[in-house]
């Protein structure tokens, strides 16, 4: 978290660390009479926590775990196992009391402790703290410690194998500090001196490997305990002058025991005994023989005496290139100071521009070892000649500036020198981390030291106060060396080249906080800095953790040396064991509770489903609450720890400042929802900038805070929506983003909506949500001056209200978006989740399209999506029939009641329900109200092509039948169609028809004898034509005379007439009989493919003969009788031409009576069968033979003769001649025509046979003519094949 800058802030849940508490009231004292007593130091190991107290006792806690019926999150019990007193030294200072208990050093591997009480340091066994070593006597000592850190952190995370030459062989090499110097002892069985550094007064130490960094109680140096070499750096505070700068001028020093010289360049070091080169590298036998950590010849026996022993033999020289590491201390530890007092809260940058703490020195000036700015051994004697040369100018320059400084005010007085006390810390395995300031109540700042005794450029740390304890606490998220951007992201994610987890530095301190109406008040503290990012990252500042109410049990004693009211400070170390810390706010963050709708979740009774539930989802969060934490601080008579604010915690405590930007009227009541929307924002963009989560904790966390944030979002629009503002695009579409990110659940959006409420399906279980976000939702709905406005606009329905234009677009898409999830098993309790999506999508759409066009669907409107939703299906794909049938059936009600039949069809259609499909259609046919208007026009024909594509024939023959009594020939069409999927035999679609729709009867047949040449119907067909003629003839005289009338009519007709046929055509009336009589006539007149029983026919007309000519004639013709079918169309209907087309035809009926084009009856509409129609009748209209015809028209001659009327006669006759002289014999003729007629009469027929028989003659002379030329020719041809072949010889015998 970055604070600007000012006054630290205090922070809570949003901090980098929460505060728990692992003992409440520790016993200090064993009669509990005694006051002044204080906790020391904190150590903690396999369950075994051990306090040291100033009054040289150590208390042993046993952490006895929670009873798995206090639930999951219930908080772990130390029970006081013993008390110790150590045993020390009663000696002290007749101005100050016994320290007590000053360190507990834990040494798990070798299950030892180190305890120091009072300067005296003595050994025990773990975990029970029994006396170990008991051959030995207590040490005084200083200091203890120094366990290789990196052999600690591999002992942590489980790697057994050995990490340096510390934890080679048997034991534990630890840094004792004595009065004169630091001796190496390695713990195991017995302890072993290894070696003594010249290195008097230590009171802090952190070792790498090789490397220790430690601190007298002025300055800081950094040694290689095995080539036994020392850097000294600087001091600790920046006015003690003596620590200004380092005695020996910054030059690596012999700390070996033996001759002190001083290292002036490499090659000196490297001729020293003991000594090392500069960059040289140990080599293994080096640094693991005899005089590193190998195993030395000092025994038990005498480690402990306070003499000195000899040095170790003297190491052999390595060649220069073999250097490894420089110990000539930079120019930087050379001039540097303790800071001065700062008011920036920023770190400091590391680059060039940076000044010294203490001088204000560039750091651009300050060479890194190995630089070329810094002076080596083969640049040092023109060094020292430059400096010889121009010591003079030097001198004069002084001068100059002494003369400058005289007319310039005075300083002020320097301020008095307070000692420090130093810290050192190494957060990571190649740096060191040491504090430098002026004051305790000032501004303190924390230095970066590599291994090579180089400042790290990452810069510096600045904190608000000089610390009372410091500890490090990850191992920090450095960049690799290989990657091409090693920086830290805004979010505080991992970049790339970036590994590891957040490094911090956890400063205690004591600060003055305006406050509680007192000014300048001392509070207890910790400040949390990030240590592994540079100045200019984002995440580079700093937290204050106000812990001023820890330990207020306990009156606060001023220490001595303390002014008045100040409490005493607080204690932090890191301990050797992690601590397993439940953090329970997750469970209540992130456990799934149910949503109730209709009341308080809290007041209403609950189930033992729903206990259950909510004891399994707590089972399943408790793992997510567990962490693990080394870090321990004190106060008063309690301890507690310090563990890492997890991620989801931090956000949400974002989320909780960002929910309302007004804070609330009273204390007590909770603060109304207006949401800060450009906080949540920020924050969604910081977690899109995050690298993946990498643990199921973080997973869910994650997630949890999306929906909340995007639910926010939502909640600020509902809010301004209902303001009456219309909210900008932007707003809308980064709060529908944020919906479609977070994957909320969408009933609880469609619960925020009261238009769309009542389509929640809760389902058998209910909603369940986290109960972060269940808190936020039951709150935001109580807010009923903002909910309660969240309706459909009543009235003109108009679009440009806030409510249209902010919630509906974005709800619309959300809930479509959703929709495309369906079937999906990851869903929880999906069946409701979508029926309500459904259900809810459905109403909105039909609210929308409520003011559309009636017509079919447009591409792109309201419509097409609405069709398009009921198309796709609704309901549920589960095995939960109860859910589908629920979510089917609201979705049926919602269209019933907004009066979409059409759209209902379609519903039903998409569950392929047919026959609420069909019932749907024949309600809007019946005129029931459909608002959409899609099915008015060919309404018919769709049905009609519906029926072809279902396969129920109980189905088919109901709805088929009654569109057959509302459209005949459509309805026909269903039963006669070869490509339906339910095929009707001709005899059952009858049948059906007969039953259901009669009137559809005469459709279906002349479909089956017209359309598909199907004879065995016609008997039913002309029967069905014949009842309607003859039962109106029989029953209506009229209709008898109509005919008779018709019939003299057109014997009435002088010539040029047309036939007969035509006339009744052009001239019918509008009744049944008539057009029956017609369809009759046309199906007497087919071809002889037809056939029916003729003499069947014939004896029902006969009664009627005289009114049924034509039928009579055709009839006549179909059994051979023409004589009598030619007199009926001479002397009964006087219809000559159809008699000379009847010759032509050979007596045909269908040439007899052909229905002109467009008269005849067409069959239903198939391609296929009025094409198939017509093939057959073409192959069945063959022509007669000639002397079919002649035979026919000599019939026809004799009854032309045999008129009535003379003229009527003569004018036939002569025509009939005339024209069709060709097929009559002129004797024939001229024998039948009577003597009395003049030669006129036959002149044309008597001429055409006079043409024809010259012609004949000529063509006959010309056959003649050919035929001997033909015969000539072949002659000559025998003539010459003969000769070809000459004669031939036959004998005989």
């Amino acid at each position: 978290m970055e604070l600007s800058p000012g006054p630290l802030q205090a922070v809570s849940h949003s901090a980098a660390y929460l505060v728990r508490n692992l003992v409440d009231d520790v016993p200090l004292s064993a009669d509990g009479q005694a006051t002044g007593v204080r906790i020391t130091c904190v150590e903690f190991w396999n369950s075994n926590l051990y306090i040291g107290t100033s009054a040289a006792e150590i208390l042993h806690f046993v952490l006895i775990p929670p009873d798995s019926s206090d639930g999951n999150n219930a908080l772990p019990n130390f029970i006081l196992a013993s008390r110790l007193q150590p045993t020390s030294s009663t000696s002290s200072s007749a101005n100050s009391s016994p320290p007590g208990v000053q360190q507990i050093l834990l040494l798990p591997s070798v299950n030892r402790a180190c305890i120091l009480c009072n300067n005296t340091l003595t050994f025990y066994s773990l975990p029970e703290l029994s006396p170990a070593f008991a051959s030995q006597k207590p040490i005084s000592c200083v200091w203890v410690g120094g366990v290789d850190q990196n052999a600690l952190d591999a002992l942590l995370a489980g790697d057994d194998a050995p990490s340096s030459p510390s934890s080679a062989g048997d034991g534990v090499v630890i840094m004792m500090c004595l009065r004169r110097f630091i001796r190496l002892v390695r713990i195991g069985e017995e302890p072993r001196k290894v070696r003594d550094l010249e290195f008097g007064g230590c009171l802090a130490a952190a070792r790498r490997d090789t490397f220790a960094c430690v601190a007298d109680s002025r300055a800081y140096a950094l040694l290689d305990v095995v080539q036994q070499q020392k850097i000294p750096l600087f001091g600790i505070s920046s006015l003690d002058e003596e620590a200004a700068a380092p005695a020996a001028g910054g030059l690596s020093q012999d700390i070996s025991g033996g001759t002190h010289g001083v290292s002036r360049s490499a090659s000196s070091a490297s001729a020293t005994a003991g000594g090392i080169s500069r960059g040289a590298t140990p080599a293994p036998a080096e640094r693991g023989g005899h005089s590193g950590y190998g195993h030395g010849r000092s025994s038990s026996l005498g480690i402990f005496s306070s003499g000195r022993e000899s040095s170790p033999a003297p190491q052999p020289q390595r060649p220069a290139s073999q250097n490894r590491y420089g110990f000539d201390v930079p120019e930087s530890f050379s001039r540097i100071q303790s800071p001065r007092p700062s008011t920036s809260q920023e770190r400091r940058p590391g680059g060039a521009e940076q000044h010294s703490p203490a001088t204000g020195t560039s750091r651009a000036a300050t060479p890194r070892a190995g630089s070329p700015d810094k002076p080596t051994h083969q640049h040092q004697q023109s060094a020292d000649a430059a400096a010889s040369a121009g010591d003079q100018t030097a001198a004069s320059s002084q001068q100059q500036q002494q003369l400058q400084q005289q007319d310039k005010p005075p300083l002020p007085p320097p301020k008095p020198f307070t000692p420090l006390k130093p810290h050192i810390v190494s957060p990571h395995p190649s740096e060191f981390l040491l504090t430098t300031g002026t004051a305790r109540d000032e501004p303190g700042m924390g230095l970066f030291v590599n291994l090579e005794g180089d400042l790290v450029p990452r810069g510096t740390l600045e904190f608000g106060s000089y610390p009372d304890a410091i500890v490090a606490d990850g191992e920090g998220m450095l960049p690799d060396p290989s990657a091409s951007t090693p920086s830290l992201g805004a979010s505080g994610g991992l970049q790339p080249g970036a590994s590891g987890e957040e490094g911090y530095v956890i400063a205690a301190m004591q600060r003055k906080c305006a406050g509680d109406g007192v000014e300048g008040r001392w509070k207890n503290g910790v400040e949390i800095h990030r240590w592994d990012v540079g100045p200019a990252d984002e995440g580079a500042g700093k937290e204050w953790l106000d812990l001023s109410g820890l330990g207020a049990g306990q009156a606060p004693e001023a220490a001595e040396g303390d002014e008045a009211g100040r409490p005493p400070p607080l204690g932090i170390r890191t301990v050797v064991a992690r601590n397993e810390i439940t953090v329970p706010e997750i469970g209540e963050k992130l456990s799934l509770k149910r949503l109730r709708l209709g009341g308080t979740s809290d007041t209403t009774p609950k189930g033992e489903a729903e206990k259950r539930r909510e004891k399994e989802e707590a089972d399943f969060t408790s793992r997510l609450c567990k962490f693990q934490s080394r870090i321990v601080l004190w106060a008063g008579p309690a301890v507690y720890c310090l563990v890492r604010n997890p991620l989801v915690l931090r956000l949400d405590a974002q989320l909780l400042a960002a929910e309302s930007s007004a804070t609330a009227a009273s204390g007590d009541a909770p603060r109304a929802i207006a949401p800060d929307r450009a906080l949540v924002e920020q924050l969604l963009a910081d977690i899109r900038d995050r690298e993946p989560p990498h643990t199921e904790a973080e997973f869910l966390g994650l997630s949890y805070v999306r929906q909340k944030a995007s639910v926010l979002l939502f909640a600020d629009l509902l809010i301004r929506t209902a303001a009456g503002t219309v909210v900008s695009d932007r707003d809308r579409e980064a709060t529908e983003q944020a919906l479609v990110t977070g994957e909320v659940d969408p009933r609880v959006i469609i619960a925020l909506l009261p238009a769309l409420r009542e389509e929640v399906v809760e389902g058998s279980a209910g909603i369940w949500i986290q109960g972060g976000l269940r808190e936020l939702l039951e709150r935001f709905l109580r807010q009923g001056d903002v909910v309660e406005k969240l309706v459909f606009d009543t009235g003109d329905d108009d679009r440009s209200t806030p409510f249209y234009r902010n919630i509906v677009p974005l709800v619309r898409r959300y809930l479509t978006l959703w929709r495309r999830k369906k079937g999906n098993p990851s869903i929880p309790d999906g069946p409701a989740v979508f029926a309500s999506v459904d259900a809810s999508l459905l109403r909105l759409l039909l609210r929308l399209d409520a003011r559309s066009p009636r017509g079919p669907a447009v591409a792109g409107s309201v419509r097409q999506e609405l069709n398009a939703v009921v198309d796709g299906g609704v309901g549920v794909d589960s095995a939960s029939r109860e859910d589908d049938a629920a979510c089917f059936a609201r979705c049926v009600t919602l269209l019933e009641r907004s009066r979409r039949l059409y759209v209902l069809s379609r519903l039903y259609q998409s569950r392929k329900s047919a026959a609420n499909v069909l019932e749907t259609w024949r309600r809007i046919l019946d005129g029931e109200p459909d608002e959409g208007g899609e099915f008015t026009d060919g309404g018919d024909m769709e049905l009609r092509k519906y029926l072809g594509k279902i396969r129920d024939r109980a189905t088919v023959a109901e709805y088929g039948a009654w569109l057959a009594r509302r459209n005949p020939a459509l309805g026909v069409q269903v039963f006669a169609d070869d490509g339906s999927r339910v095929k009707w035999a001709p005899e059952e679609a009858v049948e059906v028809l007969k039953e259901k729709a009669p009137g559809a009867v005469k459709e279906l047949l002349e479909y089956l004898v017209f359309g598909k040449k199907m004879s065995r119907y016609a008997d039913d067909l002309v029967g069905y034509y014949l009842d309607v003629v003859v039962g109106e003839l029989e029953r209506s005289n009229e209709a008898k005379t109509t005919l008779l009338q018709t019939y003299e009519t057109y014997r009435a007709l002088r010539p040029p007439k047309p036939t007969y046929r035509q006339f009744i055509a052009d001239n019918a009336i509008s009744a049944e009989w008539w057009h029956a009589r017609l369809r009759l006539l046309q199906l007497l007149g087919s071809t002889p493919s037809i056939t029916f029983d003729v003499a069947t026919l014939l004896a029902r007309l006969q009664p009627h003969e005289a009114a049924l000519v034509p039928e009579m004639i055709v009839l006549n013709a179909r059994r051979d009788r023409h004589d009598e079918a030619l007199r009926l169309l001479t002397h009964g209907l006087a219809d000559f031409d159809t008699a000379i087309a009847y010759c032509l035809h050979g007596g045909r009926a269908g040439g007899a009576f052909r229905v002109p084009g467009g008269s005849i009856p067409s069959a239903p509409s198939s391609s296929a069968g009025a094409g198939a129609g017509a093939a057959d009748a073409g192959a069945d209209d063959e022509l007669p033979t000639r002397e079919e015809q002649s035979g026919l028209f000599a019939a026809l001659l004799r009854e032309f003769l045999a008129l009535e009327d003379l003229g009527d006669r003569l004018a036939q006759t002569g025509q009939l001649l005339e024209r069709f002289g060709a097929w009559f014999d002129v004797g024939e003729v001229l024998a039948l025509v009577p003597p009395e007629w003049s030669v006129d009469v036959v002149a044309g027929f008597l001429l055409s046979a006079l043409r024809r028989l010259v012609r004949e003659r000529s063509e006959s002379a010309v056959v003649k003519e050919l035929c001997k030329a033909a015969n000539l020719r072949a002659s000559a041809a025998v003539v010459e094949k003969v000769e070809r072949l000459g004669p031939a010889v036959e004998r005989e015998g």
